[in-house]
Parts: C-alpha cells; structure tokens; sequence
C-alpha cells in the first residue's frame, strides 16, 4: 500500500511539474531586479535598450531612456534575465540613448548618453569610465560596436555628426555630418568595412570603408520625410538582406546591400515600429517591435507577419527587442512598465 501511495504521489507530482512547465512556456512574463523575486518596480519605467552578447545567453544588459526616475539607468542580469541588477552606479543621468556590448566579454559594455557622452564599463557596471575625449558635444542619439572589430565604434552626436573611435573609444573622430540625428546603427556581420544608419529624416546611409564617408541609399523608401529609422538589422547568412524600422511606415527590405528598398508590411496591423530583431541562425525568422500592438513575428524574411502571443504582455507599446541568439527560444521585450521575456519552445 504505502508503495502504492509512494507511486501515485510521484505520478501527481510528474503530472504537476509538467503542467507547470508547459504554463512557463506560455505567455509573458514581467521581470524585474528584486532579491525578493519577480516585481513590477525594480525596473521602473521606458525601458528601451536591451543587449545580449551573442555568444552566450546568461548576461543581459538593459537601459532606460527617461527622465526623473529614481529607479532608471543601466540593468544587468546574470542569469538569462530572472533578475536584473541596477548598476548605474557612477553615471552621470540615467537617461541612456544607446548601449553597445561586447560580442564575447560580458563584462565590457559601452553606453551613450543623453548628455553625458559615452562611458564604459569594464565589470559589468561595477564602475564607468568616461569616454569622451574628442567630442565637442556630448548629446549621444546612437551607439555602435562592431562585433568583427570590438574597439572599433561608431556614434551619433545631435544634429547627425557620425564619430568614430578604433581604439575602443579611448579617442573619437568626427567622420561624417548626415541629415537628421543618426537613430540606427549597424554594421556587416561579414564585411568588417561595411555599415548602414539610419536617421531622424528618413534617409539611410551606407559605408563601404569603415565609416570614413557615407552615401545616401534612399531608393524605394516612402512615407513621410520625418519618419524616424529606428532600426537596422543586417542578416548574418546573406549580408545583402538588410531590414529596417520605421517610426510610422513599418518595415523595408533590401535585397541587394541597401541599394534599393521595398516596403514589406503584409500583416502588420501597426506600422509604428520601434525596433527589430532577427534570429541569426535562421535569419528569416524575424521580430517587430510596435507602437501600440505589441511584437510581430516574420518567418518568411519579412514578406509576412503574424502578431506574437500578447498573453500577459501588458505594455502594448514594446521600445526594444533581444534575442538569446545561441538558443533563439528567449526573447526579451522593453516597455514602459519594465522589461519581458518570453520562453519559447522552439525559433
């Protein structure tokens, strides 16, 4: 009998572990730096930036990009994101408007900042540095390190001044003035010369010899002339597919390295795009950032899209994306009432 009861009670018990697991895998869940566990202030409001080294998948690093709240700045988790610590620590303002992180060394991050210039970090946050020595202005809109070339990083000042720095931005040069602040970075995941941004105005630009000049590669993008670029992704596989985000037009496709753009919204019902992000290992699958209808899913290269599970995401309004890019099953979201992530069960 008492066997009996042993074999019964283990057979619930397997019965409630699986019910739970499954339930874990759906939905979204709030995640906040608590000791105490998952709560809704720990990080407080707008959060925005959120990066994920891509060779490993246990440190995240997120940030904010609002005034007046005491609970605002740079996050750091250490364990795939069941907590988050505050490590603004030092920095000036917690107004963070681009954070760049080591491909491989979770412990080396930079951010950019509203006023403040950029600093880095060489501990996970534990103290900054300031990294301002050739700026002679200090209002940061975009931050960019290339993962083939780590020490090389590209920044946008207000007022669309592009600078430059290849030795880990201990120095930075002024390479380029475009039209409109520089909103988007990013760079070849191949071609270590190769980068795109984007811009407050609509206009993409490209280089071809690693920042030093830019031309303009508008073919193809319509909407309004102050549509803010917000995103750039470049995929990994066939670097010639480049995907952006548009404030208030959706999304657009090239095909041939950013010569010519076509626009590709087939199933958005919102074309407010605050960010993207795409699965490295199988780059056509996709995921949107919006405005209001929260995360959108693309597995056909962007051609169509379906809305994600909004099951307990309730901030609508997602500011920022990342993806665990060694599993591609985790994927965070950032709102205006904290940060979510989503365990899925397969890309």
């Amino acid at each position: 009998m008492k066997k009996f009861v042993r074999a019964h009670n283990g057979v619930a018990l397997g019965l409630v572990a699986a019910l739970l697991l499954v339930l874990g895998m759906m939905g979204w869940r709030l995640v906040a730096s608590s000791d105490a566990g998952w709560s809704k202030h720990a990080i407080s409001k707008s959060v925005h930036y959120i990066r994920i080294p891509v060779k490993q998948s246990k440190v995240v690093y997120c940030a904010t990009d609002v005034l007046n709240y005491t609970n605002a700045g740079v996050f750091v988790s250490t364990d795939g994101g069941k907590k988050f610590a505050n490590v603004t620590g030092t920095l000036p303002e917690r107004v963070v408007k681009g954070l760049a992180v080591h491909p491989s060394n979770t412990n080396s991050a930079f951010v950019a900042l509203l006023n403040g210039g950029v600093y880095r970090t060489s501990n996970r946050g534990k103290t900054w540095v300031q990294m301002n020595n050739g700026l002679t202005v200090r209002q940061t809109t975009a931050i960019l390190m290339n993962e083939l070339a780590p020490s090389t990083l590209l920044l946008g000042i207000k007022g669309g001044k592009v600078y430059r720095s290849t030795n880990g931005a201990a120095t930075w040069t002024n390479v380029a003035t475009v039209t409109g602040d520089v909103t988007a970075l990013a760079a070849d995941p191949k071609n270590k010369t190769v980068y795109y941004l984007g811009t407050s105005k609509r206009i993409v630009y490209k280089s071809t010899d690693s920042g030093t000049t830019w031309q303009q590669r508008i073919i193809g993008l319509t909407g309004a002339a102050n549509n803010i670029i917000t995103a750039i992704v470049v995929d990994p596989i066939t670097t010639t597919n480049v995907y952006l985000g548009m404030s208030a037009n959706g999304v657009f496709a090239s095909t041939d390295g950013g010569e010519s753009w076509a626009q590709r919204k087939t199933g958005l019902k919102n074309l407010k795009i605050n960010d993207l992000v795409l699965y490295r290992k199988i780059p056509s699958i996709i995921y949107a950032a919006t405005k209001g209808s929260g995360v959108f899913k693309s597995t056909t290269s962007a051609a169509t899209w379906v809305q994600f599970d909004k099951l307990n995401l309730t901030d609508l309004s997602v500011l920022g994306l990342a993806l665990d890019q060694v599993t591609g099953k985790h994927l965070f979201a950032g709102g205006a009432l904290g940060i979510y992530d989503y365990q899925l069960t397969a890309p």
